[in-house]
């Protein structure tokens, strides 16, 4: 008995000397290859997103990149496996493209927002906004889930543009998230 009791410790420990051994030669692999994630290009929120990312994996002295591109095209990417990921998504990706792991924790919360430049009502739901023409950036999810359904939905390659059609009037409100908003619209 105290012959197999030593037998279940030994494999123990070389199973986590193993695992200590596997572990140092990833990090070791991923500090001098480096990591590559896509990001939503245009969209403030996500270069943010990729600052923390850089920062985070800097810590343990991994480079990053991050390349800006449309939303669907980043998601294709990090789906494919042509990237190592995508530097900031919502939660709800994991179940469109299981391929990708969530790391955890979470590093931002994106409270979506409704924008305007004419309209005065209570905005009670996705399903108060479908009266209106709405403007979204394409490849943003929650966005994409919100409108589905809803007849006048105009979508632009990134934030810059989608403020530009509200201030033109071609919509007549934006989805995005707040601080993209305010950012954008501040400049």
């Amino acid at each position: 008995m105290k012959s197999s009791i030593q037998w279940i410790i030994c494999i123990i420990l070389f199973s986590s000397v193993t695992y200590a051994k596997d572990t140092e030669d990833i990090l070791a692999h991923y500090q001098k290859r480096g990591l590559t994630f896509v990001a939503i290009k245009g969209v403030p929120d996500q270069e943010i997103g990729g600052l923390l990312v850089k920062e985070i994996y800097s810590r343990l002295k991994i480079p990053v990149t991050i390349v800006p591109q449309p939303g669907k095209r980043a998601l294709r990417q990090a789906m494919d496996g042509k990237v190592d990921g995508e530097s900031m998504r919502i939660m709800k990706i994991q179940e469109i493209a299981p391929t990708l792991i969530r790391v955890s924790p979470h590093i931002s919360i994106v409270e979506g927002s409704v924008f305007t430049k004419k309209l005065n009502f209570k905005v009670d739901g996705w399903s108060s906004l479908s009266a209106y023409n709405v403007g979204v950036v394409r490849g943003v999810q929650y966005v994409t889930d919100g409108t589905n359904g809803m007849e006048h939905v105009q979508t632009v390659d990134d934030g810059d543009a989608l403020m530009i059609i509200l201030n033109k009037d071609r919509v007549d409100l934006v989805v995005t998230a707040r601080y993209n908003g305010l950012y954008q619209l501040k400049n």
